[in-house]
């Protein structure tokens, strides 16, 4: 893998043990201790930035991604297989339900 220089990140220090990387919204967040300093953590970034670009592509990846079907065109996926069912079953629900998916 490539280690290319992470450069923009974003620091949070507050009262916790360990440095944690977060990837968020395609941002790259650090939680570190108040103890540690920028240049300890420039090398854990430096160490980890094989994995942090990695992560950021994956994110990108699925922020591209776009639905299949629109809602209304799922609906209307939905309503079709329900009467098909009906008519080969026989069996008749007396609800059927979507959950809100996009």
């Amino acid at each position: 893998m490539n280690n290319k220089k992470i450069t923009q990140y974003e620091i949070r220090y507050s009262k916790i043990k360990n440095v944690y990387i977060q990837i968020k919204d395609g941002k790259v967040i650090i939680k570190a201790p108040k103890r540690i300093s920028e240049k300890e953590l420039e090398k854990i970034i430096e160490k980890k930035s094989g994995w942090i670009e990695k992560n950021l592509e994956k994110t990108s990846q699925k922020q591209e991604k776009s639905p299949l079907y629109t809602e209304e065109q799922f609906k209307k996926i939905v309503e079709k297989n329900a009467s098909e069912l009906i008519n080969t079953t026989g069996l008749i629900p007396r609800k059927i339900r979507m959950g809100k998916l996009f």
